[in-house]
């Protein structure tokens, strides 16, 4: 393949071409997921006086103590509210306000049997759209492989999404759609 152009435009595209590119928006999406899941189970609870109204479970835990953890969750959810683009500066925004949650630090084996148990229920449903549609990975590895905070390994050649940024609202909607009311399915994002 030729390419002409700035010598630093074209160390980027063979980058992209040949798949060195780490994909920052596949960890934004999984820490998303976790993020969401942590605060439909309650583990993590908004400062504010929220309604969510795509998905009011993961605003039912209410009003929640002023903390470090609960004010980084409270200002992703509004990016999630916002439908914030994953694009590498927002990518690295996010994995922020994760490592501020504490989220990351919150092992499976160390979380509440009751809040296990809920992030059981919603991880199981959408565990082909979150994961990949032949995973089959349990919830307990899948945490705590984020709790673990590796960056992704590198991308697939050209893949677009480093390119043409998806939004966090959409990924935790997931591919097929059902999380979050109002909110297009991946499948839609990408396709229309």
């Amino acid at each position: 393949m030729h390419f002409s152009g700035e010598p630093a435009q074209i160390a980027e595209i063979k980058r992209l071409a040949s798949g060195a590119v780490t994909p920052l928006y596949r960890r934004a999406t999984n820490e998303g997921i976790q993020l969401f899941l942590a605060g439909s189970a309650g583990l993590l609870q908004t400062t504010e006086d929220v309604q969510f109204e795509p998905c009011p479970g993961l605003t039912d835990a209410g009003r929640g103590v002023v903390s470090p953890e609960n004010i980084a969750f409270t200002r992703w959810l509004t990016h999630l509210q916002n439908g914030v683009l994953l694009d590498e500066q927002n990518c690295l925004m996010l994995h922020e306000l994760w490592l501020q949650s504490g989220t990351g630090q919150r092992r499976w084996e160390g979380l509440p049997d009751e809040v296990r148990e809920t992030i059981t229920v919603h991880f199981t449903a959408k565990r082909g759209d979150w994961c990949g549609f032949w995973s089959n990975e349990d919830v307990s590895v899948w945490w705590n492989r984020l709790c673990d905070n590796v960056l992704p390994e590198k991308t697939m050649p050209f893949d677009l999404l480093t390119v043409l940024p998806t939004r966090l609202d959409v990924e935790v909607n997931g591919f097929n759609g059902g999380v979050l009311n109002g909110v297009p399915s991946a499948y839609h994002w990408y396709t229309e």
